[in-house]
């Protein structure tokens, strides 16, 4: 799921808005969104982050295993936004921001029940968050 780009300055994400996925494990240092993103970098085995944005401090969901990221376990939720890590950049310096930062942005079909389908997404290019 995530690779590795040696030559690169930031790490590469895709978010979706208003969604999450299942077997998260809270982490309770980061207050932004960059400091959580940050420390899913650093983490080896991190593939993504869900985010809850709707309360102060925010509220930071590791994902440590891919097959977390699964359609079957991704939902619709309020409040939270869900960024996968496409490309991992050992160069990162980020820290706390979200400058610099590059998210695919993708749409975001999903059936009666709320699923998302997030491997069948048309890529709309890249946008600056």
């Amino acid at each position: 799921m995530c690779g590795v780009l040696a030559s690169c300055v930031e790490s590469e994400w895709e978010r979706y808005v208003g969604y999450t996925a299942l077997g998260a494990t809270e982490y309770a240092g980061p207050r932004t969104i960059g400091q959580c993103l940050a420390y899913c970098e650093r983490t080896s085995a991190c593939v993504g982050v869900d985010i809850d944005v709707d309360v102060v401090p925010l509220r930071c969901w590791p994902h440590l295993r891919a097959d977390q990221l699964h359609p079957d376990n991704v939902y619709s939720q309020q409040g939270t936004s869900h960024y996968r890590l496409v490309h991992r950049c050992p160069n990162a310096t980020r820290t706390t921001g979200t400058d610099g930062l590059v998210f695919t942005a993708f749409l975001t079909p999903f059936d009666k029940k709320g699923k998302v389908f997030p491997y069948s997404l048309p890529n709309v290019g890249p946008a600056r968050s």
